[in-house]
């Protein structure tokens, strides 16, 4: 309870002399020296920072759970945060589309493209060839980075769909509050004492769609260390032999519980690129200055981050690539995202169906 109270104010002038100058340390050698917290209880904390590693700082933990408790309520009664569907950030893209869309742009599902090798286009432009056999022309070309970072980071995932519904964690446990879809279960610890890194499950109910009534999806998500995989196979052992439904009379004495199957998995590894992002050419971070007037804009955005929550400093990447595009010829920052009214749009019927 005390370090509950401390973190809700923990960036007050009265609170940043506790933590400040132990803002580089683990937030775990924090909790134990600061507040004397056993190991159980660290861990507790930890879970709510959804650490890939166990080794969060005292500044990005306070951070994460500041902002998380101080979410309660926000959405509505009994939530604090947004989960997207189906383990990853595809809404996150889906609504990207969308703002493009909103300021007059155009967006293809389901088709890639490439660079023509056959290049006829003018001076200051570049030809691309789509996956459905259009050639387009461009001034400038924002992608992704495809290649993996020496150094990064990589985790393993197992996505596994199951035959039960786990009644037991989708529970209304605030009054007011809608019935969950999505519940994180940390499971650090609990399928190897000798290992200290976490293992998180993400379980989803029939009621987000993923999957029909009567089953659940599961997004497993550990770091890919040593034994990882059959440690996220344990952990998912684990959570099934919890929700075994106990045997009934007529199945006779000694008769053993019935534990839920696994209906599929899927199990990989993923890594992030370089954290910055970068100009094709070049081999340092984009630089606006670099473009010569007239010039083909190239510009690589990094990967996603494997953080299991969304980073805020994302955007800022795609506004760095917006500066590139847009605000080269002095455009203002103010004007990012802030898009005029178009002709005929007030007339627009959410209602009316278009082909």
């Amino acid at each position: 309870m005390k370090f509950l109270k401390f973190v809700v104010d923990y960036d007050s002038d009265e609170q940043r002399p506790t933590w400040e100058g132990h803002a580089s340390e683990t937030l775990a050698q924090f909790l134990r020296e600061q507040f004397k917290l056993d190991d159980s209880l660290q861990r507790y904390i930890l879970a709510l920072t959804l650490t890939l590693d166990g080794k969060i700082t005292v500044h990005d933990g306070l951070a994460i759970i500041h902002r998380h408790l101080s979410s309660l309520g926000l959405f509505g009664p009994g939530f604090c945060a947004v989960y997207p569907k189906w383990g990853g950030g595809s809404e996150i893209a889906q609504v990207a589309c969308r703002a493009g869309a909103v300021g007059g742009g155009i967006y293809m599902l389901d088709t890639g493209m490439e660079i023509s090798q056959k290049d006829t286009a003018p001076e200051g432009k570049i030809s691309l060839t789509l996956s459905n056999g259009t050639t387009v022309q461009t001034a400038s070309l924002i992608t992704a980075q495809d290649d993996a970072a020496e150094s990064a980071l990589k985790i393993r995932r197992l996505v596994a769909v199951v035959n039960t519904t786990f009644a037991n964690l989708f529970e209304v446990v605030v009054e007011g509050a809608p019935t969950p879809a999505m519940v994180v279960v940390s499971l650090s610890g609990a399928t190897d004492s000798a290992s200290n890194i976490p293992i998180y499950a993400f379980v989803h109910s029939s009621d987000t769609g993923e999957c029909p009534k009567g089953q659940s999806v599961i997004y497993l998500t550990t770091l890919a260390a040593e034994n990882a995989q059959e440690r996220l196979d344990s952990a998912l052992d684990m959570l099934l032999k919890n929700v075994a439904a106990p045997p009934s009379a007529s199945d006779g004495e000694g008769a053993a519980a019935t534990v839920p199957m696994c209906l599929y998995k899927l199990a990989y590894d993923q890594t992030a690129s370089s954290r910055e992002a970068v100009a094709v050419g070049s081999s340092g971070p984009a630089d606006a200055d670099a473009d010569a007037k007239g010039a083909v804009i190239l510009h690589k955005l990094p990967s996603p981050s494997l953080e299991l929550a969304f980073r805020d400093d994302t955007l800022e990447h795609v506004m760095d690539a917006w500066r590139r595009v847009v605000a080269k010829d002095g455009t203002p920052d103010e004007e990012y995202m802030n898009f005029e009214d178009r002709e005929g749009a007030e007339n627009y019927d959410d209602d009316e169906v278009y082909a």
